[in-house]
């Protein structure tokens, strides 16, 4: 039978876990950040208003509805100029990462 066990209790020591992980998360946070800066500076090579469509939703976290009264597009016009936005993206964060899909 394989069901239930009861729960175990030892008074051995335990095998210490190597590594730091203050450092671990440290590095991953800097890591994130450096990321993070090159998303912003390839987005600032995009021209407007592709730009400010990434920028409104993906760094400020503005919902579509209200971006489609803030630019007063439809959501058919904005979702056709997000695709396009993902476009010039892709473009302009090759060198960090190449989002392009070869068909």
């Amino acid at each position: 039978m394989g069901g239930l066990k009861s729960p175990t209790m030892s008074d051995m020591p335990r095998s210490e876990t190597f590594g730091n992980s203050v450092e671990t998360r440290l590095n991953k946070q800097i890591e994130a950040r450096m990321l993070f800066d090159k998303i912003k500076t390839a987005i600032s090579f995009i021209k407007y208003p592709y730009r400010q469509i990434l920028e409104t939703r993906y760094i400020d976290g503005m919902n579509w509805l209200d971006m489609g009264s803030q630019f007063q597009y439809s959501s058919r016009q904005l979702m056709r100029k997000r695709d396009l936005a993902f476009l010039y993206f892709a473009d302009t964060f090759e060198e960090v990462h190449d989002f392009h899909i070869y068909q």
